[in-house]
């Protein structure tokens, strides 16, 4: 697919081998923006009490955000996605949050690794800052996470447009 200028993918032969198959090939970076809908696609791994889903509710932009899952106190709801960095790139995302200030809070991660910032209590969409991440496979997670009590808000986090340079699906 390189080679044909496309920024990477998988290229095959037609069934016949007599031309080129270039569906598998991209032109853009990964990216979401979660305007699927509900339902998130394939190449997230949804974890915790309750999942991640595309919800309607004061999105970003467009119609759809990722909003957490509901879940009570000491539980979690978790979103990950395993992404391929051609060179060293970036990765960057929007956030809201509505939660117990101080105690109930939404986490990035990079490989297992938190990254700065985890932000909890009543937050307007905010951009985050930008992560700077390493040539190689690595897997991108957003965490939503409850202490043992009490409530605040609508106890609920969202992330929308995740926007990422040099990063393609493995």
């Amino acid at each position: 697919c390189v080679g044909l200028g496309y920024l990477g993918g998988t290229l095959s032969c037609s069934d016949t081998c007599d031309a080129l198959v270039e569906d598998l090939c991209v032109n853009s970076w990964w990216g979401e923006d979660f305007e699927g809908g509900a339902v998130l696609p394939p190449e997230w791994v949804l974890t915790g009490n309750a999942n991640w889903f595309g919800s309607g509710t004061m999105p970003h932009a467009g119609a759809f955000t990722g909003e957490s899952g509901n879940i009570a106190d000491s539980q979690s709801s978790v979103m990950t996605v395993d992404l391929n960095y051609v060179a060293a790139g970036t990765a960057r995302f929007w956030y809201r949050t509505s939660s117990e200030s101080g105690w109930d809070f939404l986490r990035f991660y990079i490989d297992g690794v938190q990254q700065a910032g985890a932000w909890s209590g009543n937050i307007g969409w905010t951009q985050s800052p930008v992560y700077n991440i390493a040539a190689g496979p690595h897997t991108l997670r957003w965490s939503y996470i409850k202490d043992g009590s009490l409530d605040g808000g609508s106890d609920t986090v969202w992330v929308d447009d995740i926007v990422t340079t040099n990063a393609l699906l493995p």
